[in-house]
């Protein structure tokens, strides 16, 4: 993308968020004592004693109230999503046309309590990370209970979270170091992880330090995201080439040498072959894939990608996969070459890709954003046809 049509994304992009933005009026109704229930249509800060929130989402969709981003997202199949951005939970239940609220922060901009991790096991039992502390429901989103903090009296910004049943988690993020402006040898943040085999009430932290020589002394990076096949087999991913690889559920890992990029989310087909999606400084994004198990990574080449557009990806096989960057496209010779599908350089009129990701049916899923509303391609069929989801 030429630098016309790169700055013509981004202006795009930012107003469309920002008269979203301005546009939402929540409506809190807050009820606070200790170890009390919330009831209303808002949720607010957090306590650090375990209650249970209570109440009705917001029952009545409107045009508003719509996705403005896809920072964490879960697919149950064709029509069923979960969409969750820094400060509300959304879901749909009929492919993106109506959504109904399941949480949300108030005020929307505070920073300290947003929303940094979402993690459904199914339909039902599933966990979020807001503000540094772990809430967990069973019944879909209609009331949350609050499990407690994940780590206190340290600076922690969680980025991911994920669990494989309802006691065994995992939450990742970065934790921020003091000093460094005095001290250049002491880095901004480093990579932390955290481990729950009881639903949340205890975590044990994982301090996974890079080997000495392996980056230059003051590096600073974060961990991006985890994902674990079963529970015994996971990966961690981040900043500055970081892919971490565990067979033990957790009590020992093995750093994989890799390219010097920022890994930002990974996924496995098997026990062999898997990609990470990636971006190095402000510029550009990609995709690398492993053959062995996660030992060794490649970049693959970046002809389809987007200026800074970020990129998601899908693969069906080694061969055969699917990214989003603005567009839709396909590869069928192992990212060699990638095909467009769908979508368009002119942002005003075509529809943004900013989302893709396979639902527990196997249905796949494009999501992006056209005049202000969510739009989405659908296949079924393992990417043979594409269908807008109308």
């Amino acid at each position: 993308m030429n630098k016309k049509k790169e700055l013509k994304v981004y202006a795009y992009k930012t107003t469309l968020r920002w008269r979203l933005g301005i546009s939402l009026v929540w409506t809190v109704l807050l009820t606070l004592s200790s170890g009390c229930t919330l009831t209303g249509k808002s949720i607010s800060k957090q306590p650090t004693s375990p209650s249970t929130i209570q109440g009705q989402p917001i029952a009545e969709p409107t045009s508003q109230l719509s996705p403005t981003s896809f920072d964490y997202v879960e697919l149950f199949d064709r029509s069923h999503w979960l969409v969750a951005q820094s400060n509300r939970l959304l879901e749909t239940e009929d492919g993106g046309h109506k959504w109904t609220l399941k949480y949300n922060v108030i005020p929307a901009n505070d920073e300290a309590h947003k929303i940094q991790g979402l993690s459904f096991i199914d339909g039902r039992i599933g966990f979020l990370i807001v503000g540094g502390h772990l809430l967990r429901t069973d019944n879909g989103g209609t009331t949350w209970t609050i499990i407690g903090s994940i780590s206190e009296g340290e600076k922690i910004d969680y980025k991911s979270c994920r669990f494989i049943d309802s006691m065994h988690g995992w939450a990742v993020g970065m934790l921020w170091k003091e000093g460094w402006v005095n001290d250049p040898k002491i880095p901004r943040y480093l990579g932390i992880a955290f481990t729950t085999k009881d639903g949340g009430q205890t975590w044990q932290r994982r301090e996974l330090d890079l080997p000495k020589g392996y980056r230059p002394d003051g590096t600073y990076w974060s961990f991006n995201d985890v994902f674990f096949k079963d529970a015994k087999t996971g990966w961690l991913v981040g900043d500055r080439g970081t892919i971490f690889r565990t067979e033990d559920g957790g009590e020992t890992w093995r750093l994989a040498p890799a390219q010097d990029v920022d890994y930002q989310r990974i996924s496995f087909l098997d026990e062999r072959f898997g990609w990470a999606t990636y971006k190095y400084g402000n510029s550009s994004w990609g995709v690398a894939v492993t053959i062995d198990g996660g030992q060794r990574w490649k970049l693959l080449k970046e002809s389809f990608v987007s200026g800074t557009w970020p990129v998601f990806a899908v693969f069906r096989s080694p061969e055969h996969g699917f990214s989003i960057s603005l567009k839709l496209y396909e590869t069928r010779d192992r990212g060699q070459h990638w095909k467009t599908l769908s979508g368009g350089d002119n942002v005003d009129s075509e529809i943004a890709y900013e989302y893709l990701g396979e639902a527990r049916d196997g249905t796949m899923v494009a999501l992006g954003l056209r005049s202000g509303t969510v739009a989405a391609l659908i296949s079924t069929d393992i990417g043979t046809t594409w269908q807008p989801n109308n």
